[in-house]
């Protein structure tokens, strides 16, 4: 058996690329690793022009998408119209009964002549905040507030129409307030 292996060993020792062959071979190799070197570097490149243009998109179109989600949330929390939590006369009363908010409830500067009915609990983008049933007149609408969300301050005040509900979100100092009514009115600004 070891005389078997050996003269395999022997035969296959014989064989012997040629200069020619040998620097032929060692070309195609180093041109090969050329080529695969451009590939990557162009695949590199082509994915790195893609994540600026992804990210340039979500950077430039986010803000105002942000808000169009945030009112489209308030718009299905008011269509629910979940009853009252904690029956309340003014802000400051309804402050005192949602301990758990990581802000105080204010008197919107926005609105005026409304009256507080009571809150709740809800949240916005994931965040607590507070839903406020308020009457104007003899219309019942529903005020949200909530710690400043990450939106665009230039797009402020935002108003936005749908499914026969107006909503109109702002910021007043760093608490942003959606509120949402279904009548179209001139009390909304």
């Amino acid at each position: 058996m070891d005389n078997l292996i050996n003269e395999v060993k022997q035969k296959y020792n014989s064989y012997e690329l040629s200069k020619t062959q040998l620097n032929t071979l060692l070309e195609l190799q180093s041109s090969r690793s050329k080529s695969n070197l451009l590939n990557i570097k162009s695949l590199s490149a082509t994915l790195a022009l893609l994540m600026i243009g992804l990210f340039s998109f979500y950077y430039f179109n986010n803000s105002s998408d942000n808000l169009t989600k945030i009112a489209r949330e308030v718009i299905y929390n008011h269509k629910k119209g979940l009853p009252t939590e904690y029956l309340a006369s003014s802000m400051a009363d309804l402050n005192n009964k949602l301990t758990k908010l990581d802000f105080k409830i204010i008197n919107p500067k926005h609105l005026n002549d409304y009256s507080t009915v009571g809150g709740r609990y809800c949240s916005i983008q994931g965040k607590i905040a507070a839903q406020i049933k308020i009457r104007i007149n003899d219309t019942f609408s529903t005020l949200y507030q909530a710690n400043y969300l990450d939106v665009d301050k230039s797009k402020l005040p935002f108003k936005f129409f749908e499914n026969g509900t107006t909503v109109l979100v702002w910021l007043e100092q760093d608490i942003l307030f959606a509120m949402a009514t279904d009548k179209n009115t001139d009390f909304i600004k």
